[in-house]
């Protein structure tokens, strides 16, 4: 998908007449572009559980929940094992989020999550509460997770989301030639991990990102649109 991205990106950038874009510029921007929409993505997912959850926008709501939940599967990391380095647990550096109730030690006793030093002090100092092998329980530091007893030093799995990896464009130069060919084969060519369907928003936001307008960019598609037809009609 990114070499057409690319090739569409460049056509409007020169429509526009926005000079052009080098593959660094093009890469810098293709990462930024899908961050935006993978954070979209989030954003509108959890809108879309909110909606279904106090029961509006009826079967809309459950086609847009289950349009960007298939987007999000694509980034579930199940069971990750977490490295311990006293006195926390660190979350892995591509974590986006951990899913809610997925903290398990041991792989089968869940682990379970305290908001803030007033509830897990409340918890330690009491007798009923108090963490333990058999229910242990968690809390989100800066560095990572804090999980009591403190006696827990390994065993501790998450599920989490993680963020898209950044799209790279590769590619090489043909002697006598200035111009970039794409090359798929290159040890360190990434592509857009977003699903087909998003490619439009990832021009788009590419574009934006390269100083074209969003004005710009209805005018072009739309001219570009006639171009197609007068040629399918000649």
């Amino acid at each position: 998908m990114i070499n057409n991205v690319r090739q569409s990106v460049l056509d409007l950038v020169r429509k526009a007449n926005n000079g052009y874009l080098t593959p660094d510029e093009f890469n810098r921007m293709s990462h930024m572009a899908q961050l935006d929409i993978f954070d979209e993505i989030m954003s509108k997912y959890a809108d879309a559980v909110v909606k279904r959850t106090l029961g509006l926008g009826g079967m809309d709501v459950a086609d847009i929940e289950g349009k960007y939940m298939e987007a999000i599967e694509t980034f579930i990391v199940p069971e990750s094992t977490l490295t311990y380095s006293a006195p926390n647990f660190l979350i892995p550096s591509d974590c986006y989020k951990i899913i809610d109730k997925s903290v398990v030690y041991n792989s089968t006793t869940p682990v379970s999550k305290v908001e803030g030093r007033r509830a897990l002090a409340q918890i330690r100092a009491s007798n009923l509460t108090a963490p333990s092998a058999l229910f242990p329980v968690y809390s989100k530091t800066q560095d990572g997770l804090r999980v009591e007893p403190t006696s827990i030093t390994s065993g501790i799995k998450i599920d989490y989301i993680r963020y898209p990896k950044m799209p790279k464009w590769t590619y090489t130069v043909v002697p006598g030639s200035d111009a970039p060919l794409f090359n798929i084969s290159a040890v360190d060519y990434q592509d857009f991990e977003l699903p087909k369907f998003f490619e439009d928003d990832l021009i788009i936001k590419i574009l934006q990102y390269a100083g074209v307008s969003l004005r710009e960019i209805e005018l072009i598609q739309a001219t570009k649109s006639e171009e197609i037809q007068n040629k399918q009609e000649q």
